[in-house]
């Protein structure tokens, strides 16, 4: 299943705190899913650097642009990922 992840920084005029991220997906064809959209929450840029690589995939080098981009505008939406159904249960973005 092909889609975007979207990531949104909940924190950032928080000053020193430790950043807190949620994670989401939208997947770019319809599905049948409840009502809510499943999040992952991440504490810290490491627990997001690291869901990002080892629960959905993308490669060091893409993850450290799109952090950097997350740094500067708060949010961001990656596109093109493809999970199949099983993998976005297993990691906490589909019902």
């Amino acid at each position: 299943m092909e889609g975007s992840v979207h990531v949104i920084q909940l924190n950032r005029q928080a000053g020193n705190q430790t950043p807190m991220f949620v994670v989401t997906w939208s997947p770019y064809a319809a599905h049948h899913q409840s009502g809510t959209i499943p999040t992952v929450k991440c504490v810290g840029v490491e627990s997001l650097r690291y869901f990002l690589r080892d629960e959905v995939g993308l490669s060091e080098k893409s993850i450290r642009d799109w952090v950097k981009n997350l740094e500067t505008e708060g949010e961001i939406s990656i596109p093109n990922v493809i999970l199949d159904s099983d993998d976005l249960k297993k990691i906490g973005l589909f019902d």
